[in-house]
């Protein structure tokens, strides 16, 4: 895979609004306690759902190297207050004077009284969380011992969770799995026939999603805009096309493998050899050529 220009740390807390945490003392001398970028992570960020976010899965995993988990049950929602909560109590005036005073026989430190909290080693807790329950495509089956790790997810995105996301795997790419307009009337019947939402619901759903995807659109711009590209691919429902898929492919550095067709996963045909849901096994068959994306 390409190299991966590591974004700073202060660039990174600064998109999430978690500042604060820079100004923990000996921050910028601490080492983590992780390689926060040893693992190579992709994910696939469905905006509101119905996106096609299942077919763009099974694409990515047919290549060789790539094992991403399905639904990751919007857990990303879950890691955000606990690293808000870290970010709160990053410095605990006197921490340092109580914890060591002779006068605390038992040397008994609280919560949050043990010196600075870096964030960097917030990243290192919540990435082995999301690496351990993230099971990957074919996790019975062979695969490399380097791996490109991640999952895809159509639940729990809100702005926050999506910056903790960039925050946590700083390395990570992300395809956004969107369609072109998720406030029209097709999206809103779609959410209330695929979420059971009443119509009112899906109405103010859908609202919450269009804000949601302008704010990743800027930032995928941003990316752009800043060199980094590599950061992010935006992939809409409307585009699945072969053409879009090797560009996918050529986007996160593969040159020597390329698809000729695309499933359609979820569908009632299958698209992938008459196989109804298009699975990832359809989309190897897809696959054509030598694939020479290495980890190495």
């Amino acid at each position: 895979m390409p190299t991966h220009q590591l974004i700073t740390e202060t660039t990174t807390l600064n998109k999430t609004d978690y500042a604060t945490m820079s100004n923990a003392t000996g921050l910028d001398t601490k080492d983590p306690k992780c390689d926060i970028c040893k693992i190579p992570h992709l994910f696939v960020v469905s905006i509101g759902g119905r996106t096609g976010s299942t077919t763009v899965l099974n694409m990515l995993n047919a290549h060789p190297i790539v094992r991403l988990a399905g639904e990751g049950g919007g857990q990303m929602q879950f890691a955000t207050p606990l690293f808000e909560t870290a970010a709160a109590h990053v410095n605990h005036h006197g921490a340092s004077d109580y914890c060591s005073d002779p006068n605390n026989e038992k040397g008994l430190c609280s919560a949050y009284q043990r010196g600075a909290i870096s964030p960097k080693d917030v990243m290192c807790d919540i990435q082995e969380y999301f690496d351990d329950v993230a099971v990957p495509v074919f996790s019975l089956l062979p695969h490399p011992k380097v791996s490109i790790r991640g999952f895809k997810d159509i639940q729990g995105w809100s702005v926050e969770s999506l910056a903790l996301l960039h925050s946590a795997f700083p390395c990570a790419r992300v395809v956004y799995s969107v369609t072109n307009d998720p406030g029209s009337s097709d999206q809103v019947k779609a959410y209330v026939e695929s979420f059971h939402f009443t119509q009112a619901q899906a109405k103010n759903y859908s609202l919450q999603q269009v804000a949601l995807q302008q704010q990743a659109l800027a930032w995928h711009n941003e990316d752009i805009a800043s060199g980094n590209a590599w950061r992010s691919f935006w992939l809409a429902v409307e585009d699945f096309t072969t053409d879009s898929f090797n560009n996918l492919l050529q986007w996160m550095g593969e040159t020597g493998c390329t698809f000729d067709g695309v499933v359609h996963a979820n569908s009632a045909s299958g698209g992938g050899y008459g196989v109804a849901g298009g699975t990832t096994l359809d989309a190897m068959r897809f696959l054509k050529g030598k694939c020479t994306l290495t980890l190495t």
